[in-house]
């Protein structure tokens, strides 16, 4: 009994060294909010200041959590559509505010910020993070499995604005968060977990401000405080929307057109006539909406949108695809969507082998399949395509010519005695007279052994490790392998990141000597950074690289040079 005894005595001390999770509640919002970043419509009135941050970062576990110097505040209203959180910072060195950042889902953590976390299912399992800096500036991701795993490529269609108010010494945000722009279980109701924290660097140096007391970091979700009185039924924001079809077409004048088609399922649980629209993430005012179409309870139906034009060359573009209550004009589903803006009048799309257009020693593949893809105006002019499959000494492999209209099915090409070596899989799309309209190449390589593993996803995307498929199970940050417990170390087969010393691996093939455990070794730019420090004792000319990923189109020659040294170093190893 006494070892469960000390295990419980120890869990007491430490929940005592945090205060308990506190509460805020929500109101329902009497007027309607002008998103500007300052805090002055009536409404805000109707709703209580929530205060008293602590400071996270603080360095001794046993220390008690201090108040915050600098204060901060916020309430939350909502209606029908959206929340609508209000934040206010004071911040006696007003004129060291940083805000540099200006787009969205840049470094915004490197600002004065503010971040909203909430999870309305108050589980905490699943959570959103809204990271606003006083520029207005957005950055959001959805974290998951507790804070293990967050994804930045998650896009709420969130707004935000942000106001400076220099006489007073005081920075402020007005964030609205859309019903319908969120992901709302089946368990979502009117109690969230929230927090609201800061990121201070006016000070001179980086502090943490929590509201719901915590350390170091903020993805904690069990510690999040709570939220009440929100609504208690979403049942009017559960549509489900597919991936939008679209078409790219551009003109002389360098004005690209959308065409796209947004499909929905109405699991609202009521009969609806919606309508949809498409706008330009970064410039809402460049929008596009359907018709009004009906859509039965539990059935999917297709919006075919007008064209949406703009003036541009970026080959992705972010668009907002909302849809509303054709009535009422209520949103119920907004979601935000990286799609292709670049003008492609052929695509090829190699489906096999479906890794890196490649086909692995490992890897038994009979037939290559490729999608051929025209462009709506050269779709209208084509009558063939051609498509033809040469080795890279210049040899036809396999060619031959099949109707426009056939290309909508994959084309296959055998492949069982390719020898090792790289090929060009190109493709042309024909007129009447045989002219050619627009024409596409690829390479596909046959692969030899690999040099050290062979590591590749296979088509049901499992990772195959030397042609066996691997189930990974480990924590980010390493293997505790002094743990006393043999089934818990047995139970973990891999760590993750591994950061190698200059030509010395010793580590990995300890790991695999002494546990089997595999050794992943990144060349993510973060990873990178500690590498640098170990390797420019070796090279002295090496350049620190942390912060190069904002500031370069792509990565630099000593980072390329760094991660082929790494790679060329560790390659053998298990």
């Amino acid at each position: 009994m006494s070892r469960p005894l000390v295990f419980i005595a120890l869990l007491s001390l430490s929940a005592m060294a945090l205060a308990q999770p506190p509460m805020a509640t929500a109101v329902r919002a009497t007027g309607e909010i002008d998103l500007d970043g300052v805090l002055a419509d009536p409404t805000w009135g109707d709703a209580q200041w929530q205060s008293g941050f602590k400071v996270a970062s603080v360095p001794d576990d046993n220390a008690p959590l201090p108040a915050a110097s600098a204060k901060t505040r916020f309430k939350i209203v909502f209606d029908d559509e959206a929340a609508y959180v209000g934040i206010e910072c004071d911040e006696p060195n007003i004129a060291d505010l940083k805000a540099e950042t200006p787009w969205r889902d840049g470094a915004v953590w490197q600002d004065d910020c503010v971040e909203i976390f909430f999870d309305p299912g108050n589980d905490g399992r699943y959570y959103h993070q809204v990271m606003v800096n006083a520029r207005g500036t957005v950055l959001d991701l959805f974290g998951a499995d507790y804070g293990l795993v967050t994804s930045k490529l998650w896009n709420g269609a969130f707004e935000a604005a942000g106001n400076i108010d220099d006489a007073a010494s005081v920075w402020s945000v007005e964030v609205r968060i859309p019903f319908g722009a969120i992901i709302l279980g089946e368990d979502a109701g009117g109690i969230w977990k929230w927090n609201v924290t800061r990121e201070r660097h006016a000070g001179g140096e980086t502090e943490l401000h929590t509201w719901s007391p915590m350390r170091r970091n903020f993805h904690q979700p069990t510690l999040f405080g709570t939220l009440i009185d929100m609504p208690t039924d979403y049942s009017d924001f559960r549509l489900t929307v597919d991936e939008p079809a679209v078409d790219v077409s551009r003109a002389a004048s360098g004005q690209a057109t959308l065409s796209m088609a947004l499909s929905a399922r109405n699991e609202t649980g009521a009969d609806r006539k919606l309508v949809a629209s498409a706008a330009l993430f970064e410039d809402p005012t460049r929008r596009v909406e359907s018709e009004p179409l009906d859509a039965p309870a539990n059935e999917a139906v297709t919006f075919p949108l007008p064209g949406l034009a703009f003036v541009g060359s970026a080959p992705q573009t972010n668009v907002v695809f909302s849809i509303r209550d054709a009535d009422s004009g209520k949103l119920l589903r907004a979601v935000v969507k990286n799609l292709s803006s670049e003008y492609k009048p052929i695509t090829l799309t190699v489906l096999r082998p479906c890794y890196r257009n490649s086909i692995y020693a490992t890897e038994d593949l009979e037939q290559i399949e490729f999608q051929v893809d025209l462009a709506a105006q050269v779709r209208q002019a084509a009558e063939r395509v051609s498509y033809r499959f040469t080795s890279d000494a210049g040899a036809t492999v396999s060619e031959a010519t099949l109707p426009a209209s056939e290309t909508t099915e994959p084309v296959s090409v055998e492949a069982t005695d390719l020898a090792v070596g790289a090929y060009v899989l190109s493709v042309a799309a024909l007129g009447a007279d045989g002219a050619e309209l627009a024409a596409t190449e690829t390479t596909i390589t046959k692969l030899p052994g690999a040099p050290g593993n062979e590591v590749r996803v296979d088509e049901n995307r499992n990772v195959v490790v030397n042609g066996e498929p691997l189930l990974a199970i480990g924590w980010y940050g390493g293997v505790p392998t002094d743990d006393p417990r043999e089934d818990v170390v047995a139970l973990q087969n891999i760590t993750t990141p591994v950061v190698v010393g200059p030509n010395d691996t010793s580590a990995i093939a300890k790991s695999w000597d002494e546990h089997g455990i595999y050794s992943v070794v990144s060349v993510e730019n973060g990873r990178l950074y500690y590498a640098f420090d170990l390797w420019r004792t070796e090279n002295e000319a090496l350049r620190p690289t942390q912060d190069e990923y904002e500031r370069l189109p792509e990565p630099s020659d000593d980072v390329k040079r760094m991660a082929r040294e790494i790679v060329e170093a560790a390659q053998g190893e298990p």
